[in-house]
């Protein structure tokens, strides 16, 4: 009975060293059961109905919030001591009457501040307007301390018809990434040392398991890291320019102003319009022909269709007509 009393008692110490490490109540616990181990067993009774009632579940609990709340302070305080972590945005909706020298100021001025175009479109406009109304969407990555730069070159180059600028500061989560794989480093390093020290093969394949979740985790922080620094060093320009035959006006807040610039565009506009659709007729005057000579056809058979049947009613209506004199005589 004393031996199953000794070993149930070094189970349940390695149990609570185990769950409850570093807890003061399970530390005083388990000096007061060795102390007193080797001539009175009847302390083991006494540790383990005071182990049964603490709590190790809300100590634990304790500790980790505990934790986690010195960690989210660790990531607040470097986050104050680093640099800001900005990801800047533009967006730029511009008009021009020489497309094809904006175009090549707008890549060359790129190249120049060493940026580069990450994605581009240029529509060549319709065959059916008098003049190409082209258009072209770019996007556009340039180093950060260019963009003002950039910026202000499309825009004296240009008409600006819309213009967005957006920042979203991600220095927290940036910081509280850095800190999370610097920890798994950490972490691999002592998996690292145990691995050296381990014997059994099961404990090896257990190490080299979480090992390589350890890797992959930290490859993959690597990973968003470099997509964060890239974003922050590099700022987005999305630009849409369109070619226009008239640059848009920006009138004045004054009334007068509106109106005068309103009545201008609307007659503008009248002229475009009359313009377009003669365009449109002369370029489809070939289809126009073909269905007039189809609807000429059309007409004709229908004509000479109800042409015979008048003719046929006539004829009927005649003879109807002479049957019904014979009869009266």
């Amino acid at each position: 009975m004393k031996k199953r009393k000794i070993v149930a008692a070094g189970m349940f110490a390695l149990m609570v060293c185990m769950t409850g490490c570093g807890s003061s109540k399970s530390d005083m616990a388990l000096n007061e059961y060795t102390a007193s181990a080797g001539s009175d067993y009847g302390v083991y009774t006494d540790y383990a109905d005071n182990a049964m009632e603490y709590d190790y579940g809300e100590e634990m609990s304790q500790e980790t919030v505990g934790t986690a709340d010195g960690q989210a302070e660790q990531v607040g305080e470097n986050a104050q001591s680093t640099e800001r972590k900005l990801i800047k945005t533009v967006n730029l909706d511009v008009e021009t009457e020489d497309f094809e020298g904006v175009l090549a100021q707008v890549e060359q001025k790129v190249s120049e501040l060493g940026g580069y175009v990450e994605d581009s479109s240029l529509n060549q406009g319709s065959i059916y307007s008098s003049y190409h109304n082209r258009n072209a969407d770019y996007t556009i990555r340039i180093p950060e301390q260019h963009l003002d730069e950039f910026v202000q070159i499309v825009e004296e180059g240009t008409n600006v018809t819309y213009k967005q600028n957006s920042v979203e500061d991600i220095t927290l989560s940036y910081v509280d990434l850095k800190s999370h794989k610097e920890a798994l480093e950490t972490e691999q390093t002592r998996l690292l040392e145990l691995l050296e020290q381990a014997e059994d093969m099961s404990d090896i394949l257990a190490i080299e398991n979480e090992l390589a979740n350890v890797r992959y985790q930290i490859d993959s922080m690597e990973s968003q890291l470099r997509t964060y620094d890239n974003q922050v060093d590099y700022a987005t320009v999305h630009l849409y320019i369109s070619e226009v035959e008239r640059l848009t006006e920006i009138p004045d807040e004054s009334v007068w102003s509106r109106i005068a610039t309103g009545f201008s565009n609307s007659i503008y506009n009248i002229g475009v319009g009359l313009r377009e659709a003669g365009i449109w007729v002369v370029i489809n005057l070939p289809y126009l022909v073909l269905w007039g000579i189809v609807i000429f056809i059309v007409v004709l058979i229908i004509r000479k269709i109800r042409k015979k049947r008048r003719m046929k009613k006539q004829k009927k209506m005649e003879a109807l007509a002479a049957q019904q004199t014979s009869s009266d005589k």
